[in-house]
């Protein structure tokens, strides 16, 4: 049974004697480093390690069979194991100690990284790619708000110079969402004081109630252009339905023109 198991696993075993000679190997061990089974009872441990490693490898050895020990070997490390054309392989493992006939063996159980190497690898270029897209995405992203900054103080500066007159925007509650214009400066208003507060009740009531009912009109959908008169001074005031991204109108854009 335990042959069946030794034969079968997926790992690769190696088994070596405290001088260290190869004395047992199985199938995984022989595919993984290029040798027939036969071909590995003829090597010795350090024949596996790779060249700028191998050195001082022996006392290691001898170390570890005069005080064994379960030990992992891998983790933070890198290990290779050389293979018989001269390649090698990233490995992890696990060492064991047994005795058997007053003589004391090492096992090896060899874990091939290959896979878990280049899917690091692999992993390691994604993030890279996802990271230098992030970047690029954000030095656009900061572009396109410098450029929307930049066009918002454009258009309140052409807003605020709006000459007898104001450009207005409200909400479904008419009230003001943005106004500015010349005419406000005319009353020794500013776009501060009005934001948040309703339309409706800077409006006399001679003249609310018409301007309201035109106001539900363009709720509704409707582009109007009306004059109205107030103070003896004329004003034409043009409204369009604002739509959000449902198409459904949200807000209004009024433009106030007095025309006296």
């Amino acid at each position: 049974m335990y042959r069946q198991v030794f034969e079968s696993v997926a790992e690769a075993i190696i088994v070596s004697n405290s001088n260290g000679n190869i004395v047992d190997a199985n199938p995984r061990a022989s595919k993984l480093l290029g040798y027939t089974e036969a071909e590995l009872l003829e090597l010795k441990i350090e024949d596996l390690v790779p060249m700028n490693r191998r050195k001082g490898h022996q006392a290691k050895r001898e170390g570890y069979h005069a005080a064994p020990r379960p030990r992992f070997m891998g983790s933070g490390m890198e290990l290779s194991a050389l293979r018989k054309d001269g390649s090698t392989i990233p490995v992890e493992i696990s060492l064991n100690a047994f005795d058997h006939d007053d003589e004391r063996y090492a096992l090896a159980l060899i874990t091939d990284l290959s896979t878990t190497k280049q899917a690091a690898v692999k992993l390691g270029l994604l993030n890279q790619e996802l990271e230098d897209g992030v970047a690029r995405r954000t030095r656009e992203l900061n572009k396109a708000v410098q450029a929307l900054r930049e066009s918002q103080q454009l258009y309140v500066s052409m807003a605020r110079n709006f000459p007898n007159g104001t450009i207005n925007v409200f909400d479904r509650d008419l009230k003001y969402v943005f106004a500015e214009g010349q005419e406000l400066f005319k009353y020794g208003i500013s776009s501060q004081m009005l934001i948040g507060t309703n339309y409706m009740d800077r409006l006399s009531p001679e003249i609310a109630p018409r301007i309201k009912e035109e106001l539900d009109k363009v709720l509704q959908g409707e582009e109007l252009s009306f004059e109205v008169e107030h103070n003896n001074e004329s004003y034409v005031l043009n409204a369009v339905p604002l739509y959000d991204s449902e198409g459904l109108v949200n807000q209004i854009l009024l433009v106030e023109k007095n025309i006296t």
